[in-house]
């Protein structure tokens, strides 16, 4: 009852199984020897992010309030100034502009966008 056909097809099925065995057993091998390399990569970049967080964190100390209040003061802003009908009287850069820099004085702090900020006279 075992023809040639049959023995031939078993064996051929069993260097099969054999087969995909190896090729198994290769990837599983080779799997597991990148793994280590990953953990490796992985911890090298939580030190590189850990001392970025330490030296932000370092920098964040060293500037104090009176050191922001005074980096505030000293950027340069564009000024507009509106009268009580939302109509603009004056515009530019309050340094050097001693009539703008009154009417900055006289009126109400509305809001800062872009560089720019923005009064109302209001009386």
């Amino acid at each position: 009852m075992n023809s040639p056909k049959v023995k031939t097809q078993k064996t051929l099925s069993a260097l099969i199984a054999l087969a995909l065995a190896v090729i198994t057993l290769f990837s599983a091998s080779t799997a597991q020897s990148s793994e280590p390399k990953d953990k490796e990569v992985k911890l090298i970049e939580a030190d590189i992010i850990a001392e970025i967080d330490q030296m932000l964190l370092e920098d964040e100390e060293e500037i104090t309030l009176l050191d922001q209040i005074d980096m505030e003061e000293e950027a340069e802003y564009e000024v507009k100034v509106f009268d009580v009908n939302n109509e603009l009287i004056g515009e530019g850069s309050t340094e050097g502009n001693g009539s703008l820099r009154l009417l900055v004085n006289k009126a109400e702090f509305v809001s800062k966008f872009a560089g720019t900020q923005y009064y109302r006279i209001v009386r």
